[in-house]
């Protein structure tokens, strides 16, 4: 059957035999549950039950595959025609970006409306002025202490090394306001910078930690999440491409604990992650693949 991996969104080939169990995406590794809506009807009822709840989590996931007697979970295959596709609708929309380039080029004239207000992913993520203060991804203000939550998915390993250039950029802003970071990872989450003044921070020492922790497999963000909560900041500052799973209990922790969270959204769009920042009075951002390219390379 053909599925589609929940953290990078392309789509992979496993066997049916492997129906209401888990496997590995081909692509980034991260584990992805295999539905199994028609599984009893298949097996006349000789297969277990698939779980009531599809998982969410690495943990849960684990979890089903344990239950199904999965000892070891398997690697689905790539669909190599979504390649092929994808590069058709590339050269499509080219064409059309063309077509409506020219056409602006021989019908547009003096009445043209102005553009509005400056679209928030032309900010620049990497450039904070002095005068701006504390601050994340160009001009979001932040308050110490500041927790710093990376998602370290393989679904992130294309602008991975963004997000350490966006927190090197940030940290230095806080001065002797306190700061951590931490890595939302497949199991537990890692601290890469335990909570300490921003000013005590070693820059180089952090890009090496982080370097050296590559975006792999799945990632538990909700978990780093209750980590970040757990050390009493007054800013957490998360970073995902990722829907988030019961996120009214994210935002409920956050408002117990008088925690604003700003949120910025890499790669896609997703309406959770902007809803955790606008219900705990904070500023979610979205930014592109090729925002973040041409905005590193203006730098």
């Amino acid at each position: 059957m053909k599925i589609r991996c929940t953290d990078c969104t392309k789509k992979i080939s496993i066997d049916d035999a492997f129906a209401g169990g888990v496997c590995r995406c081909p692509y980034c590794s991260a584990l992805v549950f295999v539905p199994d809506e028609d599984a009893q009807a298949v097996s006349g009822g000789d297969r277990p039950a698939s779980p009531t709840a599809r998982p969410q989590t690495p943990a849960e996931m684990e979890a089903v595959a344990k239950a199904r007697g999965q000892e070891h979970i398997p690697v689905a295959s790539p669909v190599k025609i979504q390649g092929i596709i994808t590069m058709v609708l590339i050269g499509l929309l080219l064409v059309m970006f063309i077509a409506a380039a020219v056409l602006y080029m021989v019908y547009r004239g003096p009445g043209i409306r102005k553009a509005g207000p400056q679209d928030e992913s032309t900010i620049n993520p990497f450039i904070i002025k002095p005068e701006t203060g504390p601050a994340i991804a160009g001009n979001i203000r932040i308050e110490a202490p500041v927790v710093y939550v990376a998602d370290a998915g393989g679904g992130m390993t294309e602008i991975y090394d963004y997000i350490n250039f966006m927190f090197q950029k940030s940290i230095p802003t806080l001065g002797d306001g306190q700061a951590a970071v931490i890595l939302a990872r497949e199991k537990e989450p890692k601290i890469l910078v335990e909570l300490k003044p921003a000013s005590s921070i070693d820059i180089i020492t952090m890009d090496t930690a982080y370097s050296s922790t590559p975006a792999e497999g799945s990632s538990d963000v909700p978990l780093a999440f209750k980590a970040a909560v757990n050390l009493k900041p007054k800013t957490i500052v998360l970073v995902t491409h990722k829907a988030l799973e019961a996120v009214d209990n994210l935002i409920a922790m956050a408002r117990e604990n008088g925690i604003t969270v700003h949120t910025i959204l890499v790669a896609r769009e997703e309406p959770s992650v902007r809803k955790l920042a606008k219900e705990t009075g904070g500023t979610s951002r979205y930014y592109s693949r090729r925002d973040l390219n041409t905005h590193r390379s203006d730098m």
